[in-house]
């Protein structure tokens, strides 16, 4: 069994399909359907305000300070 919280959803879906896995636990996780991309799936609902502080710079995610 694997369980999740928030974006972990996408982590167990991902590994979810492993013959060892018998159940996938969401705990107010996102569940997103088979190939269904993360980015894809945020779109959906509104930005929240930790979201709107996220930057991309070279390849890495960070969550700016006047965010945090």
């Amino acid at each position: 069994m694997l369980v999740a919280h928030s974006w972990g959803g996408t982590v167990i879906s991902e590994t979810g399909i492993d013959a060892k896995v018998s159940a996938l636990v969401y705990v107010a996780a996102r569940a997103p359907d088979a190939g269904e991309d993360f980015v894809a799936l945020s779109g959906k609902f509104p930005t929240g305000p930790v979201r709107a502080g996220i930057q991309e710079h070279d390849g890495f995610t960070r969550l700016s300070e006047i965010r945090f």
